[in-house]
């Protein structure tokens, strides 16, 4: 009788945290929360160059008004699943974008995906890219998209600004949203960068 006792207070115990924790899923369980829409809102509204697909849209004040193709997204799993087809995607195109399009000899300086679902391509600040050039990147992009099962993409071109290599110890410097861009010069002896940048996912 009391080993009986103790059991069902051992299931109570374990159906009552269950349902707690249940609830808090429910409760704050947020797919993107407000401040990563927040923190790369610059991107999609005053560096914004072009977008394709259904990317975020924010208002005048940068408050959200439409989630993109997040809005269509409504468990963890799901978003989860997206963001390993944006990484496969990001490693079958990144040599092509690279080879063709990335500097000094093309406009990109920044590829990848964000937090939000976008393809991510921070082209050179102050440099006009004709139409033509853009297009020519998605279309990479679009192509293999739909091979990996995503039919409408979203993508974006935003301004970067090219990266200060003589910044002081206590400077701080953000180039990518939502992340930190990693460079480096394969195979180059020290102060001889003749070689492109690799580049990483933005996330």
């Amino acid at each position: 009788m009391k080993k009986w006792i103790i059991v069902s207070g051992l299931l109570c115990l374990l159906l009552l945290i269950g349902s707690v924790s249940a609830e808090q899923m429910s409760i704050s369980g947020v797919i993107v929360d407000e401040k990563t829409y927040a923190s790369m809102a610059p991107s999609y509204t005053d560096k914004l160059i072009k977008s394709y697909g259904p990317v975020p849209v924010y208002d005048n004040d940068q408050k959200v008004v439409s989630k993109g193709i997040m809005a269509g997204i409504t468990s963890f799993s799901e978003r989860d699943a997206l963001y390993k087809k944006l990484h496969n995607l990001y490693e079958t195109t990144k040599d092509s974008v690279n080879k063709q399009y990335s500097y000094p000899d093309g406009p990109v300086l920044a590829y990848g995906y964000d937090a939000l679902g976008s393809v991510a391509i921070g082209l050179i600040e102050n440099r006009t890219v004709d139409l033509e050039t853009l297009d020519g990147i998605y279309l990479i992009v679009s192509t293999e998209a739909k091979k990996q099962g995503i039919d409408d993409i979203a993508v974006i071109f935003y301004k970067e600004q090219i990266a200060q290599l003589n910044l002081g110890r206590g400077d701080a410097w953000m180039p990518i949203i939502g992340s930190v861009q990693d460079t480096s010069y394969i195979g180059t002896p020290a102060g001889h960068h003749n070689h492109k940048p690799v580049m990483q996912p933005l996330y």
